[in-house]
């Protein structure tokens, strides 16, 4: 394979899909199962920083949000899988008063840069049934760039694009070690190169490749 890549989380089966579609040969190899670790969890949340002190990094985040809708789209159609994808933005209480100019501040921050793509950070008041008084005493901000997802069904839909590419591969049950990652040779598979998307177990195999404390 052009590419090995050590965790099969979201990060790794990205990275997959990713090196898939510029022609490398990869294969995916997990420890455990697919989404053993953080990326398996119950509930995603996808959101740029809030719209204040915006910084290059800030506006990385917000770039890579609005394209992911298209590339969800996209997702399901060519594997029929549902990721549970859904642009429904997020409500935030405003607890104690002096929550409230700072969302000012923010929604200002919003139409600076949010404004362009349609989204907005605004304080709304809130219907009694949404919520409790005591949690929204001064109402709420609506953000509409927000996302949800379902992680478990997003990494079905990335695994079943792997494996079913001609050039692509998962194996699970399979952990890699610093040595054999150094060789570039796991279970007699041998990989041009190598990426550790292991989550924090990423951090003893760098220890052992580089001999740095990483993490």
């Amino acid at each position: 394979f052009d590419l090995g890549i050590v965790g099969g989380g979201v990060f790794g089966l990205q990275l997959a899909r990713q090196a898939l579609r510029r022609g490398l040969s990869v294969c995916v190899l997990e420890a455990d199962r697919i989404g053993a670790g953080a990326s398996g969890g119950l509930l995603g949340a996808l959101m740029p920083h809030i719209p204040d002190r915006w910084n290059a990094k800030q506006q990385f985040q917000y770039d890579a949000l609005v394209d992911l809708e298209h590339e969800w789209e996209a997702r399901e159609a060519a594997t029929g899988l549902l990721t549970g994808y859904g642009r429904i933005g997020r409500l935030m209480p405003l607890r104690e008063e002096r929550f409230v100019e700072l969302a000012k501040s923010r929604a200002v921050g919003a139409r600076e840069f949010w404004g362009a793509g349609g989204f907005s950070f605004e304080k709304i008041q809130v219907p009694k049934e949404w919520m409790d008084h005591n949690i929204a005493q001064y109402g709420a901000v609506f953000d509409t760039l927000a996302a949800r997802l379902n992680p478990r069904l997003y990494l079905a839909a990335l695994r079943a694009f792997v494996v079913a590419h001609p050039m692509g591969a998962v194996m699970e049950n399979t952990p890699a070690h610093a040595q054999q990652i150094a060789a570039r040779s796991v279970c007699e598979h041998h990989f041009g190169n190598m990426a550790i998307t292991a989550g924090f177990r990423s951090f003893p195999l760098l220890h052992a490749l580089v001999d740095e404390d990483i993490g």
